[in-house]
Protein backbone atom coordinates (compact mmCIF):
# COMPACT_ATOMS: atom_id res chain seq x y z
CA UNK A 1 0.00 0.00 0.00
CA UNK A 2 1.11 3.22 -0.93
CA UNK A 3 2.41 5.85 1.88
CA UNK A 4 -0.61 8.65 1.05
CA UNK A 5 -3.27 5.62 1.23
CA UNK A 6 -2.07 4.96 4.63
CA UNK A 7 -4.85 6.20 7.14
CA UNK A 8 -3.03 8.44 9.80
CA UNK A 9 -1.54 11.88 10.22
CA UNK A 10 2.08 11.84 9.71
CA UNK A 11 4.29 15.64 10.27
CA UNK A 12 6.97 17.35 10.47
CA UNK A 13 6.91 18.85 14.01
CA UNK A 14 7.50 17.36 17.20
CA UNK A 15 4.22 17.10 19.39
CA UNK A 16 4.39 19.41 22.18
CA UNK A 17 3.25 16.89 24.82
CA UNK A 18 6.08 14.15 23.45
CA UNK A 19 8.88 13.97 26.22
CA UNK A 20 11.24 11.34 24.92
CA UNK A 21 12.14 10.63 21.12
CA UNK A 22 10.48 7.19 20.82
CA UNK A 23 7.28 8.77 21.81
CA UNK A 24 7.18 11.82 19.28
CA UNK A 25 8.73 9.49 16.40
CA UNK A 26 5.54 7.14 16.95
CA UNK A 27 3.18 10.26 16.74
CA UNK A 28 4.74 11.95 14.04
CA UNK A 29 5.29 8.65 12.31
CA UNK A 30 1.33 8.02 12.00
CA UNK A 31 2.17 4.45 14.37
CA UNK A 32 -0.35 5.44 17.52
CA UNK A 33 -3.09 8.28 18.10
CA UNK A 34 -3.72 9.28 21.86
CA UNK A 35 -7.31 8.42 23.13
CA UNK A 36 -7.02 8.82 26.97
CA UNK A 37 -4.42 8.85 29.28
CA UNK A 38 -2.30 5.55 29.46
CA UNK A 39 -4.63 4.38 26.19
CA UNK A 40 -3.38 4.96 22.51
CA UNK A 41 -5.01 3.17 19.37
CA UNK A 42 -2.05 2.05 16.98
CA UNK A 43 -2.35 2.49 12.92
CA UNK A 44 -1.46 -0.05 10.23
CA UNK A 45 2.51 0.48 10.63
CA UNK A 46 2.57 -0.30 14.02
CA UNK A 47 0.06 -3.19 13.71
CA UNK A 48 2.04 -4.82 11.60
CA UNK A 49 5.71 -4.37 13.63
CA UNK A 50 3.62 -6.37 16.72
CA UNK A 51 2.32 -8.90 14.75
CA UNK A 52 5.93 -10.09 13.79
CA UNK A 53 6.87 -9.37 17.05
CA UNK A 54 3.93 -11.73 17.91
CA UNK A 55 4.94 -14.43 15.68
CA UNK A 56 8.26 -14.67 17.08
CA UNK A 57 6.86 -14.71 20.63
CA UNK A 58 4.62 -17.66 18.99
CA UNK A 59 7.62 -19.69 17.69
CA UNK A 60 9.57 -19.45 21.00
CA UNK A 61 7.17 -20.90 22.84
CA UNK A 62 6.16 -23.48 20.67
CA UNK A 63 10.23 -24.38 20.81
CA UNK A 64 9.29 -25.24 24.49
CA UNK A 65 6.22 -26.79 23.74
CA UNK A 66 3.69 -24.00 25.22
CA UNK A 67 0.00 -24.47 23.78
CA UNK A 68 -1.55 -21.38 22.56
CA UNK A 69 -5.06 -20.58 24.27
CA UNK A 70 -7.07 -17.35 24.42
CA UNK A 71 -8.28 -16.41 27.68
CA UNK A 72 -11.67 -13.41 28.37
CA UNK A 73 -10.34 -10.30 28.99
CA UNK A 74 -13.57 -9.92 31.62
CA UNK A 75 -13.54 -12.51 34.51
CA UNK A 76 -15.97 -12.73 37.28
CA UNK A 77 -14.90 -11.59 40.38
CA UNK A 78 -15.74 -14.92 42.44
CA UNK A 79 -12.05 -15.91 40.26
CA UNK A 80 -10.47 -13.59 41.85
CA UNK A 81 -12.07 -14.18 44.96
CA UNK A 82 -11.08 -17.68 45.31
CA UNK A 83 -7.00 -16.85 44.91
CA UNK A 84 -7.82 -14.20 47.43
CA UNK A 85 -6.27 -11.70 44.89
CA UNK A 86 -9.55 -9.41 44.35
CA UNK A 87 -8.93 -7.81 48.23
CA UNK A 88 -5.47 -7.45 48.24
CA UNK A 89 -4.54 -5.84 44.93
CA UNK A 90 -5.21 -2.62 45.05
CA UNK A 91 -7.03 -0.13 42.62
CA UNK A 92 -4.38 -1.12 38.89
CA UNK A 93 -7.41 -3.99 39.14
CA UNK A 94 -10.51 -2.43 37.19
CA UNK A 95 -13.78 -3.83 39.06
CA UNK A 96 -17.09 -3.14 37.98
CA UNK A 97 -20.84 -4.68 38.19
CA UNK A 98 -22.82 -5.58 35.29
CA UNK A 99 -26.14 -5.37 34.54
CA UNK A 100 -27.14 -8.60 36.93
CA UNK A 101 -25.19 -6.93 39.38
CA UNK A 102 -22.31 -9.24 39.48
CA UNK A 103 -19.27 -8.64 40.52
CA UNK A 104 -16.75 -8.98 37.46
CA UNK A 105 -13.12 -7.43 36.80
CA UNK A 106 -10.89 -6.43 33.47
CA UNK A 107 -8.69 -8.57 33.21
CA UNK A 108 -4.86 -7.16 34.44
CA UNK A 109 -3.21 -10.84 34.58
CA UNK A 110 -4.54 -14.24 34.05
CA UNK A 111 -3.48 -17.14 36.61
CA UNK A 112 -6.56 -17.34 37.99
CA UNK A 113 -8.14 -17.63 34.31
CA UNK A 114 -5.55 -20.13 33.55
CA UNK A 115 -6.31 -22.54 36.25
CA UNK A 116 -9.71 -22.23 36.05
CA UNK A 117 -9.03 -23.54 32.68
CA UNK A 118 -7.35 -26.33 33.06
CA UNK A 119 -8.37 -27.53 36.85
CA UNK A 120 -10.33 -30.50 35.32
CA UNK A 121 -8.08 -31.72 32.61
CA UNK A 122 -4.68 -31.61 35.41
CA UNK A 123 -6.60 -34.26 38.04
CA UNK A 124 -4.29 -36.79 36.27
CA UNK A 125 -0.57 -36.92 37.15
CA UNK A 126 -0.34 -38.26 33.61
CA UNK A 127 -1.11 -35.19 32.00
CA UNK A 128 2.00 -32.96 33.95
CA UNK A 129 4.20 -31.20 32.83
CA UNK A 130 2.41 -28.58 29.85
CA UNK A 131 2.42 -25.16 29.29
CA UNK A 132 -0.21 -22.68 28.22
CA UNK A 133 0.43 -19.03 26.95
CA UNK A 134 -1.48 -16.06 25.06
CA UNK A 135 -1.36 -13.39 23.70
CA UNK A 136 -3.98 -11.23 24.93
CA UNK A 137 -4.91 -7.52 25.56
CA UNK A 138 -4.38 -5.89 29.29
CA UNK A 139 -5.60 -3.68 31.42
CA UNK A 140 -4.02 -2.24 34.58
CA UNK A 141 -5.13 0.96 36.28
CA UNK A 142 -1.59 2.93 36.25
CA UNK A 143 -1.48 5.31 39.03
CA UNK A 144 0.90 7.40 36.26
CA UNK A 145 1.66 6.54 32.62
CA UNK A 146 4.26 7.84 30.76
CA UNK A 147 6.47 8.25 27.45
CA UNK A 148 4.18 7.41 24.88
CA UNK A 149 4.18 4.00 25.20
CA UNK A 150 6.84 3.06 27.50
CA UNK A 151 3.70 2.85 30.72
CA UNK A 152 0.41 2.18 29.61
CA UNK A 153 -2.28 1.49 30.92
CA UNK A 154 -4.10 -0.78 28.12
CA UNK A 155 -1.57 -3.57 26.38
CA UNK A 156 -1.01 -6.25 25.08
CA UNK A 157 1.09 -9.08 26.86
CA UNK A 158 2.13 -12.41 25.79
CA UNK A 159 1.43 -14.60 29.05
CA UNK A 160 2.36 -18.10 29.92
CA UNK A 161 1.49 -20.35 32.56
CA UNK A 162 3.21 -23.93 33.26
CA UNK A 163 1.91 -26.46 35.41
CA UNK A 164 3.98 -28.95 37.15
CA UNK A 165 4.16 -31.58 40.12
CA UNK A 166 7.34 -31.19 41.89
CA UNK A 167 9.41 -27.51 42.48
CA UNK A 168 12.16 -29.36 40.55
CA UNK A 169 10.40 -29.80 37.14
CA UNK A 170 9.23 -26.52 38.14
CA UNK A 171 12.92 -24.43 38.45
CA UNK A 172 13.88 -27.11 35.17
CA UNK A 173 11.44 -25.31 33.16
CA UNK A 174 12.10 -22.25 34.28
CA UNK A 175 15.49 -22.19 32.73
CA UNK A 176 14.15 -23.68 29.52
CA UNK A 177 11.36 -20.29 29.35
CA UNK A 178 14.25 -17.89 30.46
CA UNK A 179 16.43 -18.94 27.72
CA UNK A 180 13.07 -18.40 25.72
CA UNK A 181 13.15 -14.99 26.42
CA UNK A 182 16.88 -14.07 25.78
CA UNK A 183 16.07 -15.29 22.00
CA UNK A 184 13.13 -13.16 21.69
CA UNK A 185 14.89 -10.31 22.62
CA UNK A 186 18.01 -11.39 20.72
CA UNK A 187 15.73 -11.59 17.57
CA UNK A 188 13.55 -8.61 17.93
CA UNK A 189 16.71 -6.68 17.92
CA UNK A 190 17.11 -5.57 21.91
CA UNK A 191 20.44 -7.92 23.07
CA UNK A 192 21.52 -5.89 25.29
CA UNK A 193 18.68 -6.72 27.68
CA UNK A 194 20.11 -7.90 31.14
CA UNK A 195 18.30 -10.21 33.42
CA UNK A 196 17.71 -8.74 36.90
CA UNK A 197 16.08 -11.12 39.91
CA UNK A 198 13.19 -9.44 40.95
CA UNK A 199 10.11 -9.32 43.69
CA UNK A 200 7.55 -11.98 42.20
CA UNK A 201 5.05 -9.42 44.19
CA UNK A 202 1.29 -9.78 43.18
CA UNK A 203 2.26 -13.00 41.02
CA UNK A 204 3.22 -14.95 43.77
CA UNK A 205 6.17 -17.65 43.76
CA UNK A 206 9.65 -17.43 44.89
CA UNK A 207 11.56 -16.65 41.67
CA UNK A 208 11.70 -13.95 39.67
CA UNK A 209 13.57 -11.69 37.10
CA UNK A 210 12.95 -9.04 34.88
CA UNK A 211 14.47 -8.19 31.90
CA UNK A 212 15.81 -4.39 31.92
CA UNK A 213 17.58 -2.15 29.58
CA UNK A 214 19.61 0.68 30.10
CA UNK A 215 18.19 3.54 28.23
CA UNK A 216 18.57 7.81 29.13
CA UNK A 217 14.84 7.67 29.34
CA UNK A 218 14.78 4.66 32.25
CA UNK A 219 12.99 5.40 35.55
CA UNK A 220 15.85 3.93 37.79
CA UNK A 221 19.03 6.18 37.75
CA UNK A 222 21.93 6.50 39.84
CA UNK A 223 24.16 9.45 40.19
CA UNK A 224 28.00 8.72 40.94
CA UNK A 225 29.99 11.54 42.23
CA UNK A 226 34.44 10.69 41.76
CA UNK A 227 36.91 11.68 43.68
CA UNK A 228 40.01 11.41 41.16
CA UNK A 229 43.68 11.99 42.63
CA UNK A 230 46.77 11.13 40.33
CA UNK A 231 43.96 9.82 37.89
CA UNK A 232 43.55 6.52 40.11
CA UNK A 233 39.70 6.50 41.71
CA UNK A 234 40.40 7.48 45.63
CA UNK A 235 36.56 7.56 46.77
CA UNK A 236 32.96 6.99 44.78
CA UNK A 237 29.85 8.25 46.12
CA UNK A 238 26.74 6.63 44.76
CA UNK A 239 23.34 8.36 45.07
CA UNK A 240 20.26 6.30 44.04
CA UNK A 241 17.13 7.22 42.35
CA UNK A 242 15.11 4.23 42.46
CA UNK A 243 11.34 3.88 40.84
CA UNK A 244 10.56 0.29 42.89
CA UNK A 245 12.11 -1.24 46.37
CA UNK A 246 13.45 -4.16 44.60
CA UNK A 247 15.77 -1.07 42.41
CA UNK A 248 16.54 0.78 45.75
CA UNK A 249 17.94 -2.59 47.66
CA UNK A 250 20.25 -3.21 44.42
CA UNK A 251 21.20 0.50 44.14
CA UNK A 252 22.00 -0.07 47.88
CA UNK A 253 23.93 -3.25 47.95
CA UNK A 254 26.27 -1.57 44.56
CA UNK A 255 26.44 1.52 46.74
CA UNK A 256 28.20 -0.23 49.78
CA UNK A 257 30.39 -2.29 47.38
CA UNK A 258 31.51 -0.26 44.69
CA UNK A 259 34.34 1.45 46.61
CA UNK A 260 36.13 -1.75 47.48
CA UNK A 261 36.31 -2.95 43.96
CA UNK A 262 37.60 0.69 42.15
CA UNK A 263 39.48 2.26 45.26
CA UNK A 264 42.96 3.11 43.69
CA UNK A 265 42.35 1.61 40.37
CA UNK A 266 43.29 4.02 37.38
CA UNK A 267 40.83 5.77 35.48
CA UNK A 268 41.77 4.75 32.50
CA UNK A 269 40.24 1.51 31.14
CA UNK A 270 38.75 0.89 34.25
CA UNK A 271 35.23 -0.91 33.66
CA UNK A 272 33.58 -3.32 36.24
CA UNK A 273 31.59 -6.50 35.95
CA UNK A 274 28.34 -6.88 38.67
CA UNK A 275 29.28 -5.93 41.83
CA UNK A 276 26.18 -6.26 43.83
CA UNK A 277 22.74 -5.76 43.08
CA UNK A 278 21.90 -5.92 39.46
CA UNK A 279 23.80 -6.04 36.91
CA UNK A 280 22.36 -2.87 35.24
CA UNK A 281 23.71 -1.19 37.98
CA UNK A 282 27.05 -1.86 36.72
CA UNK A 283 26.22 -1.40 33.49
CA UNK A 284 25.17 2.53 34.29
CA UNK A 285 28.41 2.62 36.46
CA UNK A 286 30.47 1.85 33.65
CA UNK A 287 28.53 4.32 31.58
CA UNK A 288 29.44 7.03 34.13
CA UNK A 289 33.23 6.31 34.23
CA UNK A 290 33.29 7.09 30.18
CA UNK A 291 31.82 10.50 31.28
CA UNK A 292 34.57 11.08 33.91
CA UNK A 293 37.21 10.20 31.72
CA UNK A 294 35.84 12.53 29.11
CA UNK A 295 35.92 16.05 31.37
CA UNK A 296 39.40 14.46 33.00
CA UNK A 297 40.47 14.38 29.60
CA UNK A 298 41.87 11.22 30.49
CA UNK A 299 41.72 8.30 27.05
Amino acid sequence: MKLEKLVGERFKERPADCVIDSHAIMVKGGYIKYMANGIYSSYLPLRRIVRKIEQILREEMDKIDGQEVQFPVVMPASLWDESGRYDSIGDELLRFTDRNNAKMVLGMTHEEAAVHLVREYAQSYTKYPFMIYQIQTKFRDEARPRAGLIRVREFTMKDAYSFHTSQEDLEQYYEKCHAAYERIFERVGVPEVVSVKSDSGMMGGNISHEFMLLTPVGEDSIDVHLTIADQKVEKVEIVGHPFTTISKNHQNDFAEAINGVVDGKPLKDLKVDKVAGASWTSDAFNKALEVARQEASIQ
